[in-house]
């Protein structure tokens, strides 16, 4: 595994210190520009973006191009591997502040439990997230009444039960514990039929959309993993890239559009321009536009987009 401050070191940057967000260093260009060396460190590495800057002298640029500054040579995937393991610790914080305990203990998952112990989902959530019942049944999404949560079944690539993603309001929780989201997809087996298809976030988001008539799936957060490139990249010639309308979303997006495209998979953003809530705001993810028509007219300026 590539790793950033070992990096730097073999590249001869010194006097280095790792913080949240940078690694911090002594400018390995200073006394080149300034005719004496940089005594205070003032230069200093994004861990995420990957920039570094001095702020004393002005030196710039990227992680490539200071390799090629400092050594002459910058493998070609290493900014790539950076981000991937820079996206993957800061998603991981945010799931480890995020996830709540579902109180009481939840039954044993399995298909029967999946069709006879659950429950249809009430039509007022259904309303309530602007959701097709078929669609629903479709994507064979249930509801437990008596902890008020929507269970979201996930499956392999092959349809074997995994396990669930249980949502409630302020809660996200994905049991057995230590199952591997980065090997599937929500909605793979829904969306098989078609060559193309739309990615988003959240399992809810690719209902709406599959209900529009849009084949959506999900990634179950805004990292991407390889293994999930690689199984996009077997079923499908084009895929819309519709991760969460934030930072998060455009980062992952970011990435797994270079992963596709090296695959030979067209990967086109999603066009969240004019995409509203029903407050005005603009949307963070589909499941937050107001209306279904706009949604469809998003799609539809989306697929012109890609051509």
């Amino acid at each position: 595994m590539t790793d950033l401050l070992l990096t730097l070191q073999q590249a001869g940057v010194e006097r280095l210190r790792v913080g949240t967000k940078e690694i911090i260093g002594a400018c390995p260009r200073h006394e080149q520009r300034t005719g004496h060396p940089d005594n205070k460190p003032s230069w200093s590495i994004n861990r995420t973006t990957l920039i570094h800057f001095c702020f004393s002298c002005g030196y710039r640029g990227t992680l490539h191009s200071l390799l090629i500054d400092l050594t002459g040579v910058a493998p070609l995937e290493i900014e790539d591997e950076l981000k991937e393991q820079s996206f993957l610790r800061s998603m991981e914080e945010v799931r480890d502040r995020a996830d709540e305990v579902l109180e009481g203990n939840l039954p044993y998952l399995t298909d029967w439990v999946l069709k006879h112990q659950l429950a249809p989902v009430p039509r007022n959530m259904l309303a309530f997230r602007r959701l097709r019942q078929a669609a629903a049944e479709a994507f064979e999404v249930r509801w437990d009444r008596q902890r008020r949560s929507w269970v979201l079944p996930l499956r392999s690539p092959s349809g074997v039960l995994l396990g669930a993603q249980y949502r409630r309001v302020g809660s996200v929780l994905t049991l057995p514990a230590g199952l591997s989201k980065s090997t599937t997809l929500f909605g793979l087996n829904q969306c098989a039929p078609y060559d193309h298809a739309v990615l988003v976030e959240s399992p809810l988001d690719a209902v709406r959309l599959f209900g529009l008539g849009i084949p959506a799936l999900a990634s179950l957060g805004a990292w991407v993993s390889r293994e999930q490139v690689r199984l996009l990249a077997r079923h499908f010639s084009a895929v819309y890239l519709a991760l969460d309308n934030d930072k998060a979303g455009h980062d992952g997006a970011e990435v797994a559009t270079t992963m596709l495209r090296k695959t030979g998979t067209a990967a086109v953003p999603w066009r969240y321009q004019g995409l509203v809530d029903e407050e005005g705001r603009p949307a963070k993810d589909p499941g937050d536009v107001a209306s279904d028509d706009a949604l469809l007219g998003a799609w539809s300026a989306t697929q012109r987009w890609g051509l």
